[in-house]
C-alpha cells in the first residue's frame, strides 16, 4: 500500500515506520504524502487509540563519537521556608568528528523551577 514506510496495526497502537534505511529515513515529498494517508488511517480506525511513529534501519549517525561537557550555574531563591525558587543556565559543549572535520556545537540551556521541602 505503501512505497517509503510501512503501517501495522499492534493491539490498540498503529505502528507506523518510516522505511528508507539506506537514506537514514531523510523526508521525500512522497513520504509526507504517504504519512498524511497513514495518519488518517489510524484516525479512522476505532481499534487504535495511539500512533508510534518509528523508522527502519541503523539510528548511528556521524559515528556517534562525541565528547560532551556541560557547564552550568545555578541560583536558588528562598521564598518561604518549604518553596524555593531555582534558576540554572547550562551549556552543553560537544566536540565530534564529522566527515573528518572536527566541529564543536554549544546548546544554550534555561531553566526555572519550584522546589518544595517538606
Amino acid at each position: 500500500m505503501y512505497d517509503q514506510l510501512t503501517y501495522d496495526v499492534d493491539g490498540a497502537a498503529a505502528v507506523i515506520t518510516l522505511n528508507r534505511p539506506d537514506a537514514l529515513n531523510a523526508l521525500t515529498n512522497t513520504m509526507l504524502v504517504e504519512l498524511k494517508h497513514a495518519f488518517a488511517q489510524a484516525e479512522q480506525d476505532s481499534v487504535v487509540v495511539g500512533i508510534v511513529l518509528t523508522g527502519a534501519g541503523r539510528t548511528k549517525f556521524g559515528g556517534d563519537n562525541w565528547f560532551t561537557v556541560n557547564l552550568g550555574v545555578g541560583y536558588r531563591i528562598f521564598l518561604t521556608d518549604w518553596a524555593a525558587w531555582r534558576i540554572e543556565v547550562r551549556d552543553h559543549i560537544f566536540n565530534r568528528d564529522i566527515f573528518g572535520e572536527d566541529d564543536s556545537t554549544n546548546n544554550i540551556e534555561f531553566s526555572s523551577g519550584v522546589s518544595i521541602y517538606f
